[in-house]
């Protein structure tokens, strides 16, 4: 007996398995089985025991070859040298991107007026000698400079 029916469709099946199966064929967005992403070269997997298994046969000889790992970007590298070269990129993306730097900490900023109420958060944590959190960085600041 068919039992089981799709709310989309109506399509009635005989089994929870069978459903299932409908589904992912004819109702993709509804099925909300979870997706687990490879950090290192994002392809996705249905289960985290399929996501491990693929990070052990494709990214350990990886990670074996190329030992120095940027934490930036997940990119590895077989030399120190070449990691260090690499981040210099991440740095100067950054500096281009957010002009507008703190004096007193070095915290960079894409808009000025960012940069001003950040500032703002110096001169109270000065003022109180409290910690206070920057709502733009979230900063934490315990010390009066």
């Amino acid at each position: 007996m068919r039992d089981h029916v799709c709310d989309d469709f109506g399509a009635r099946v005989f089994s929870e398995s069978d459903l299932l199966a409908h589904k992912r064929i004819h109702c993709p967005e509804a099925d909300d089985r979870k997706e687990f992403n490879c950090d290192q070269c994002g392809k996705l997997f249905r289960s985290l025991n399929n996501l491990e298994g693929h990070k052990e046969r494709t990214h350990k000889k990886q990670e074996e070859d190329k030992p120095h790992k940027c934490y930036d970007c997940g990119k590895f590298f077989r030399r120190a040298n070449s990691l260090e070269i690499h981040k210099r990129f991440h740095t100067m993306q950054e500096e281009e991107d957010r002009p507008h730097k703190c004096d007193q900490c070095g915290k960079s900023f894409r808009i000025a007026i960012n940069l001003q109420i950040h500032k703002r958060f110096h001169a109270q944590q000065k003022e109180d000698n409290g910690p206070h959190k920057c709502e733009i960085c979230g900063s934490l600041f315990h010390e009066a400079d």
